[in-house]
């Protein structure tokens, strides 16, 4: 924790429950910090969508960057041959509303920039928060722990997120050189172990609302799931790149999803009211903080030692694409669920998520 962080903030004061693969943290903060993390939220106010880009790099070109969600739906819908890039297809709208659509916003993006302050002083009480590094530690049983990231999530009613795992990170591929998809199934193939670097996520909820209850899946996909206790100002703990979770839809008195779609801005008015706002500029959407869901996304790198921190820093022993699609093509061979060592994109795409990611089934709503 640096210096200013422990000079600007009083000491941590709540508990930490343990429960096997997650934490549970409550308080997170004191009601002066969570006070200004709430008038954070609306001072940025404007959040903007998810990414719904297309791949732009060699494997799998022209499939959306989250193509193991996708390509999971349509699976479990019998759809699994279907084009995999038509914007018209029922499957890729689903998609779209259940994993694209999130309004997000950074509030402190460090990676190993000096840790001085974050983007938004306010969000320092989050990023250096004393418990998360503990228990990450404690979780991840590696005692180098390097807070990252502060990450804000809105939902408005009717909205929803459909049960995934967040992006991993290995050494020499992140999300800006490598297709999410990949990475994600890279992890889950467990054929890169070696070469991941473990990220401890605490998720922390700042306001109740009816619905939008976070659901995870502590013992993987084919297990009970477990809900997280709402109650404000509260926390959990865990390795979000290898534990399913997703978010319940908010309540809706109708009953029907939002009216969200692609391109869409989520905005904060002068009457305190929220607005989803279209690219040509109409309001499709008012709600009040009751019709909202709030949370923010703590994210830190977690090592084993030094010399592991250092070798992660340095581009040292980093993987390369063409060490990748060889190993995994290799064990697909291997397995029986490649027909060729030199496929198409398309089908080496496929055959990867078909062995490697098996999500929960999306519900919608």
């Amino acid at each position: 924790m640096s210096a200013q962080a422990e000079a600007t903030h009083d000491p941590w004061d709540g508990s930490i429950a343990g429960y096997g693969t997650y934490r549970l943290v409550e308080p997170v903060l004191r009601e002066r910090d969570l006070h200004a993390i709430m008038a954070l939220c609306e001072r940025v106010g404007t959040y903007r969508m998810a990414s719904a880009e297309m791949s732009s790099t060699e494997i799998g070109a022209g499939l959306p960057e989250r193509f193991e969600c996708f390509y999971d739906l349509a699976r479990q819908r019998g759809n699994e041959n279907d084009k995999p890039y038509d914007p018209t297809h029922v499957d890729w709208l689903d998609f779209e509303r259940a994993f694209t659509c999130q309004f997000r916003e950074t509030y402190a993006d460090l990676a190993f920039v000096a840790r001085d302050e974050s983007r938004h002083p306010e969000a320092d009480s989050l990023l250096y928060h004393e418990a998360f590094v503990a228990g990450a530690r404690d979780l991840l049983d590696r005692p180098v722990i390097v807070p990252v990231a502060v990450l804000a999530n809105l939902y408005v009613a009717g909205q929803w997120l459909g049960p995934h795992t967040d992006i991993t990170e290995f050494r020499g591929v992140n999300r800006s050189t490598t297709p999410q998809w990949l990475l994600i199934c890279m992890h889950h193939s467990r054929l890169f172990d070696e070469w991941r670097l473990p990220i401890a996520t605490a998720v922390n909820f700042f306001n109740v609302c009816e619905g939008g209850e976070f659901r995870f899946y502590p013992d993987g996909p084919g297990g009970a799931p477990v809900t997280a206790p709402q109650r404000p100002n509260t926390a959990l703990l865990m390795d979000t790149d290898s534990i399913y979770h997703e978010v319940r839809p908010i309540y809706d008195p109708e009953g029907l999803p939002a009216p969200l779609e692609r391109g869409q801005v989520l905005r904060f008015g002068d009457d305190r009211k929220w607005r989803v706002v279209g690219s040509d500029g109409a309001v499709v959407g008012t709600y009040g903080w009751d019709e909202m869901r709030f949370s923010v996304s703590w994210k830190a790198y977690c090592f084993r030692d030094e010399t592991e921190r250092q070798t992660w820093s340095d581009r040292s022993n980093d993987l390369t694409i063409e060490f990748i699609t060889g190993r995994l093509t290799e064990d697909l061979m291997d397995r029986g669920l490649l027909g060729s060592p030199n496929p198409d994109n398309v089908t080496l795409a496929r055959a990867i998520v078909d062995a490697y990611y098996h999500a929960p089934p999306v519900e919608y709503h």
